[in-house]
Protein backbone atom coordinates (compact mmCIF):
# COMPACT_ATOMS: atom_id res chain seq x y z
CA UNK A 1 0.00 0.00 0.00
CA UNK A 2 1.25 3.30 -1.41
CA UNK A 3 2.23 5.34 1.99
CA UNK A 4 -0.51 8.02 0.89
CA UNK A 5 -2.59 6.04 1.85
CA UNK A 6 -2.03 4.87 4.69
CA UNK A 7 -4.14 8.04 6.55
CA UNK A 8 -3.29 11.37 7.85
CA UNK A 9 0.47 11.68 8.10
CA UNK A 10 1.61 12.76 11.41
CA UNK A 11 3.85 16.01 10.60
CA UNK A 12 6.99 15.58 13.22
CA UNK A 13 7.64 18.92 15.74
CA UNK A 14 10.13 20.66 13.74
CA UNK A 15 13.44 20.43 16.05
CA UNK A 16 15.55 23.03 13.79
CA UNK A 17 12.58 25.64 15.03
CA UNK A 18 12.68 25.30 18.57
CA UNK A 19 16.45 25.45 18.60
CA UNK A 20 16.42 28.96 16.43
CA UNK A 21 13.88 30.14 19.57
CA UNK A 22 15.76 29.20 21.82
CA UNK A 23 19.25 30.17 20.22
CA UNK A 24 17.39 33.71 20.07
CA UNK A 25 15.80 33.28 23.41
CA UNK A 26 19.74 32.96 25.04
CA UNK A 27 21.28 35.63 22.64
CA UNK A 28 18.64 38.12 24.09
CA UNK A 29 19.96 36.78 27.88
CA UNK A 30 23.48 37.24 26.56
CA UNK A 31 22.74 40.76 25.85
CA UNK A 32 20.60 41.97 28.80
CA UNK A 33 23.78 40.32 31.04
CA UNK A 34 26.30 42.54 28.97
CA UNK A 35 23.99 45.55 29.47
CA UNK A 36 24.20 45.01 33.09
CA UNK A 37 27.43 44.41 33.69
CA UNK A 38 28.75 47.45 31.86
CA UNK A 39 26.08 49.52 33.27
CA UNK A 40 26.52 48.33 37.14
CA UNK A 41 30.18 49.38 37.59
CA UNK A 42 28.86 53.32 36.54
CA UNK A 43 25.34 53.10 38.95
CA UNK A 44 27.67 51.51 41.39
CA UNK A 45 29.87 54.56 41.43
CA UNK A 46 26.89 56.95 41.31
CA UNK A 47 25.61 55.14 44.51
CA UNK A 48 28.97 55.94 46.17
CA UNK A 49 28.45 58.97 45.77
CA UNK A 50 25.20 59.52 46.84
CA UNK A 51 25.81 57.87 50.45
CA UNK A 52 22.97 58.93 53.31
CA UNK A 53 23.60 62.24 54.55
CA UNK A 54 23.62 62.53 58.44
CA UNK A 55 23.45 65.88 58.45
CA UNK A 56 20.06 65.42 57.74
CA UNK A 57 20.03 63.14 60.35
CA UNK A 58 20.81 65.62 62.52
CA UNK A 59 18.47 68.76 61.53
CA UNK A 60 15.55 66.49 61.84
CA UNK A 61 16.53 65.43 65.43
CA UNK A 62 17.26 68.90 66.45
CA UNK A 63 14.16 70.37 64.64
CA UNK A 64 12.20 67.46 66.54
CA UNK A 65 14.17 68.81 69.95
CA UNK A 66 12.73 72.81 69.04
CA UNK A 67 9.33 71.16 69.04
CA UNK A 68 9.26 69.46 71.95
CA UNK A 69 11.16 72.92 73.82
CA UNK A 70 8.12 74.86 72.37
CA UNK A 71 5.57 72.47 73.07
CA UNK A 72 6.19 72.72 77.19
CA UNK A 73 5.96 76.20 77.19
CA UNK A 74 2.57 76.35 75.29
CA UNK A 75 1.59 73.68 78.12
CA UNK A 76 0.78 76.71 80.53
CA UNK A 77 -1.26 78.46 78.37
CA UNK A 78 -5.08 78.89 79.12
CA UNK A 79 -7.19 76.10 77.95
CA UNK A 80 -10.26 77.88 77.45
CA UNK A 81 -8.45 80.91 75.51
CA UNK A 82 -6.62 78.49 74.11
CA UNK A 83 -7.84 75.14 72.92
CA UNK A 84 -6.65 74.72 69.87
CA UNK A 85 -3.05 74.87 71.42
CA UNK A 86 -4.15 72.53 73.61
CA UNK A 87 -5.77 70.25 71.17
CA UNK A 88 -2.79 70.52 69.12
CA UNK A 89 -0.55 69.41 72.16
CA UNK A 90 -2.48 66.17 72.71
CA UNK A 91 -2.15 65.73 69.24
CA UNK A 92 1.87 66.27 69.82
CA UNK A 93 1.73 63.48 72.78
CA UNK A 94 -0.03 61.11 70.70
CA UNK A 95 2.40 61.03 67.94
CA UNK A 96 5.13 60.21 70.08
CA UNK A 97 6.44 63.75 71.19
CA UNK A 98 8.22 64.59 74.09
CA UNK A 99 7.59 67.92 76.14
CA UNK A 100 10.69 69.39 76.51
CA UNK A 101 14.13 68.46 75.28
CA UNK A 102 14.33 64.76 74.67
CA UNK A 103 17.56 62.57 75.86
CA UNK A 104 20.15 61.87 73.48
CA UNK A 105 19.61 59.35 71.12
CA UNK A 106 16.19 58.83 71.62
CA UNK A 107 14.59 58.58 67.90
CA UNK A 108 12.40 60.89 66.21
CA UNK A 109 8.43 58.72 66.16
CA UNK A 110 7.91 57.56 62.34
CA UNK A 111 4.76 59.40 61.91
CA UNK A 112 5.54 62.06 64.29
CA UNK A 113 6.83 65.19 62.44
CA UNK A 114 4.36 64.52 59.56
CA UNK A 115 1.19 63.62 61.58
CA UNK A 116 1.80 66.86 63.65
CA UNK A 117 2.88 69.05 61.26
CA UNK A 118 1.85 71.47 58.78
CA UNK A 119 -0.37 69.08 56.52
CA UNK A 120 -2.74 68.56 59.82
CA UNK A 121 -5.56 71.16 60.11
CA UNK A 122 -5.20 71.36 64.26
CA UNK A 123 -1.70 72.77 63.86
CA UNK A 124 -3.08 75.38 62.01
CA UNK A 125 -5.75 76.15 63.99
CA UNK A 126 -3.54 76.34 67.00
CA UNK A 127 -1.40 78.29 64.92
CA UNK A 128 -3.81 81.13 64.06
CA UNK A 129 -4.74 81.34 67.89
CA UNK A 130 -1.05 82.67 68.34
CA UNK A 131 0.25 85.85 67.58
CA UNK A 132 0.95 86.88 64.10
CA UNK A 133 4.40 86.67 63.29
CA UNK A 134 5.49 85.30 66.71
CA UNK A 135 8.68 84.47 66.71
CA UNK A 136 8.02 80.85 68.60
CA UNK A 137 5.37 79.82 66.21
CA UNK A 138 7.61 80.37 63.13
CA UNK A 139 10.33 78.36 65.25
CA UNK A 140 7.73 75.40 66.03
CA UNK A 141 6.54 75.31 62.50
CA UNK A 142 10.05 75.51 61.14
CA UNK A 143 10.96 72.55 63.71
CA UNK A 144 8.52 70.16 62.65
CA UNK A 145 9.33 70.74 58.79
CA UNK A 146 12.59 70.05 59.57
CA UNK A 147 11.93 67.13 61.86
CA UNK A 148 10.08 65.33 59.01
CA UNK A 149 12.92 66.12 55.78
CA UNK A 150 11.68 69.17 54.58
CA UNK A 151 14.53 71.05 55.06
CA UNK A 152 14.09 74.07 52.13
CA UNK A 153 10.64 74.70 53.58
CA UNK A 154 12.36 74.78 56.75
CA UNK A 155 14.88 77.15 55.89
CA UNK A 156 12.50 79.86 54.17
CA UNK A 157 10.51 79.89 57.32
CA UNK A 158 13.50 80.82 59.39
CA UNK A 159 14.68 83.35 57.33
CA UNK A 160 11.37 84.89 56.91
CA UNK A 161 11.19 84.77 60.78
CA UNK A 162 14.59 86.50 61.26
CA UNK A 163 13.13 89.72 59.39
CA UNK A 164 11.09 90.76 62.58
CA UNK A 165 13.03 93.69 63.89
CA UNK A 166 11.31 93.05 67.57
CA UNK A 167 12.61 89.30 67.72
CA UNK A 168 14.10 88.60 71.14
CA UNK A 169 17.67 87.87 71.06
CA UNK A 170 17.29 84.40 72.73
CA UNK A 171 14.80 83.22 70.09
CA UNK A 172 16.99 84.79 66.92
CA UNK A 173 19.56 82.14 68.60
CA UNK A 174 17.62 79.61 68.28
CA UNK A 175 16.22 80.50 65.19
CA UNK A 176 19.88 80.80 63.45
CA UNK A 177 21.18 77.33 65.75
CA UNK A 178 18.37 75.51 62.98
CA UNK A 179 19.38 77.57 60.02
CA UNK A 180 22.90 76.52 60.58
CA UNK A 181 21.45 72.63 60.21
CA UNK A 182 19.52 73.61 56.69
CA UNK A 183 22.74 74.98 55.76
CA UNK A 184 25.64 72.20 56.36
CA UNK A 185 22.50 69.61 54.89
CA UNK A 186 22.04 71.44 51.99
CA UNK A 187 25.48 71.92 51.43
CA UNK A 188 26.03 68.47 51.61
CA UNK A 189 23.39 67.45 49.29
CA UNK A 190 24.95 70.55 46.63
CA UNK A 191 28.58 68.73 47.57
CA UNK A 192 26.57 65.00 46.24
CA UNK A 193 25.49 66.49 43.30
CA UNK A 194 28.70 68.27 41.91
CA UNK A 195 30.27 64.61 42.27
CA UNK A 196 27.65 62.68 40.82
CA UNK A 197 28.23 65.34 38.09
CA UNK A 198 32.00 64.75 37.88
CA UNK A 199 31.70 61.11 37.51
CA UNK A 200 29.11 61.40 34.62
CA UNK A 201 31.30 63.68 32.78
CA UNK A 202 34.34 61.64 33.77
Amino acid sequence: MSPDHCGPRVVPLCRPCLLSFSEKLLRCLWLVLLFISSVLPLSTRYCLAAQPITELDAARHAGWETVGIIAQGLVGSDSKHFPNVHAWLNEFRAAGGILGRSADGVPIPKIGASRVGPNNPVFWRAYFEITPGDGGAMLLHAGLLLAAGEVVRATYILIIARQNPALEKEMRVAIDKLLGFCQQVLAKGAQQVAEAAAMHEG
